[in-house]
């Protein structure tokens, strides 16, 4: 799974095709897109499915606003974000070396 901004669409596009070439099947990825979803309330949800391997599964949600993927995973038997949040894109920081400006 590629995230990017638009003006890197073509680099995506070469990697997805370079990956076509590829002939190993790694795992299975399940995709769903939402539109003005309540994120706490899927995140929330996520986490009260009983699973029979909740150490496998990891959960990617990407609010309308931001530009990267927040990585929720169960661990010690609660679900814990793992993709570090700051700086985020309200953050000077974010852009500090990217010749992308904020939006």
């Amino acid at each position: 799974m590629v995230s990017a901004v638009q003006d890197d669409g073509h680099k995506v596009v070469a990697f997805a095709e370079w990956l076509r070439d590829s002939r190993s099947h790694e795992c299975d990825v399940w995709l769903g897109v939402l539109n003005s979803a309540d994120l706490d309330l899927v995140v929330k949800h996520f986490a009260a499915i009983p699973r029979r391997g909740p150490r496998a599964v990891q959960l990617f949600v990407m609010d309308q606003e931001q530009l990267f993927f927040r990585v929720w995973m169960i661990r010690d038997g609660r679900l814990q974000q793992y993709a570090s949040d700051r700086p985020d894109e309200t953050d000077d920081e974010f852009w500090e070396s990217q010749r992308l400006k904020r939006v």
